[in-house]
């Protein structure tokens, strides 16, 4: 929606301007449906500026083991969003494209892939295809991490996984993190949203540069707040796969179990067998399938023996993510800054507003014009606040 790429925007700005915008007490005030979506992006804003400023605290600074990490970006030869990738890209270590496969091409067979034990049946639709194409993607691209046998954890992205405006501070801290036990780190938004299921929680205090949290509390999270998600703010029980990290052995650990089982028959159709759900599946044992469970294809898996009293895969969740879904947050935004407009009948809060007048003074020397755009929003919220109309008059003399 535009609101939420209005918030992105308002993120990228806070951060770029060093403002700590204090996100957990404005964003209930704010009023946007489904809020925990983009709470803990916002709380990374905040944390992250914080150690930024003080940099000297301790455990702010990382070690250089995130250079030995690999970055792995899936994307399709047709697709316009490569390029678009790289143009955003600035996290230190350097990003390279697998060229994932193209279900849509004319000559796409998934019999020939013996990955594919006939799931589908019949039913080659469009959408059963895309799904396929997308799983065997990432299948594909953790045959090629395990050959090249690397030691380090490998970053894997779908095209429409977006940096999040900290996310090449963060990057360094949570490679120094990583449990000597995790195969598998889901960094991205759907999955830390799940450890929000409620503007509730935005009196957490963070003890760490970027805290994990092991996928069972995740699962108790979201059980927890069941009628939550269950009700009119109905969450997604998928926890998405547009970004992940995998240690090495949790590569070889997904690709010894699809050379073996292939990807399993849950449904016949794509949806309930894609990458998202397969990872998830993996990432349970048989005691978080139990109760007021939100999972997707729990209890299928569990009747083939895809769960067990242990899960497969030892999987944690960051709580602040390090990406977010293009659809989601609608980057370009920004670009039209100066044509927003506030809905009349929603009042500007005085955070917001203060929000707005210190992000446009923190960019009148690197950026007048988006500088300009901005202070003339906070003057829709304050139409007399002296300091805003100062600006503007003095910033259209100068653009004029």
């Amino acid at each position: 929606s535009r609101r939420a790429a209005m918030l992105w925007s308002f993120a990228r700005l806070s951060f770029a301007s060093g403002i700590e915008v204090g996100w957990a007490e404005l964003l209930p005030k704010l009023q946007l449906p489904n809020s925990h979506d983009f709470l803990p992006m916002l709380l990374g804003c905040d944390h992250f500026t914080r150690m930024r400023v003080g940099a000297s605290q301790e455990g702010a600074k990382s070690t250089t083991r995130y250079r030995d990490v690999a970055a792995h970006m899936i994307s399709l030869r047709r697709s316009d969003r490569t390029l678009d990738s790289f143009k955003r890209w600035d996290l230190p270590v350097p990003l390279r494209i697998f060229w994932g496969v193209d279900a849509a091409d004319k000559g796409f067979d998934p019999k020939r892939f013996h990955e594919y034990r006939g799931h589908l049946l019949n039913d080659h639709s469009r959408g059963n295809l895309r799904h396929l194409g997308v799983t065997l993607s990432h299948i594909r691209l953790w045959s090629r991490v395990n050959v090249d046998g690397l030691s380090a954890p490998t970053l894997i992205l779908e095209n429409d996984a977006i940096p999040t405006p900290y996310a090449s501070i963060a990057f360094p801290h949570l490679i120094d993190v990583i449990p000597a036990d995790a195969d598998l780190i889901l960094i991205n938004g759907r999955a830390s949203s799940k450890l929000y299921p409620s503007l509730d929680n935005r009196t957490r205090v963070y003890r760490e540069n970027l805290p994990l949290k092991p996928r069972r509390e995740v699962d108790r999270a979201l059980n927890r707040a069941y009628e939550v998600f269950s009700g009119k703010e109905k969450i997604k029980p998928w926890f998405g796969a547009d970004a992940y990290l995998l240690t090495a052995q949790g590569v070889k650990k997904l690709v010894d179990y699809f050379e073996e089982h292939g990807i399993p028959a849950l449904t016949n159709n794509g949806a309930g067998t894609n990458v998202d759900t397969l990872l998830s599946v993996l990432s349970v044992c048989r005691d978080q399938c139990v109760g007021n469970n939100l999972g997707f294809n729990e209890e299928a898996a569990i009747r083939q023996g895809m769960v067990a009293d242990e899960p497969y895969l030892t999987t944690y969740v960051s709580e602040l993510p390090l990406f977010e879904q293009a659809e989601t947050i609608q980057p370009n935004f920004l670009q039209d800054f100066p044509e927003i407009e506030w809905e009349e009948d929603n009042q500007m809060e005085d955070a917001v507003v203060d929000f707005l007048r210190d992000a446009a003074l923190a960019r009148e020397e690197t950026d007048l014009r988006l500088a300009f755009a901005l202070m003339k929003l906070a003057r829709k919220g304050r139409p007399n606040g002296p300091k805003i109309l100062e600006k503007i008059s003095a910033w259209g003399n100068t653009l004029s």
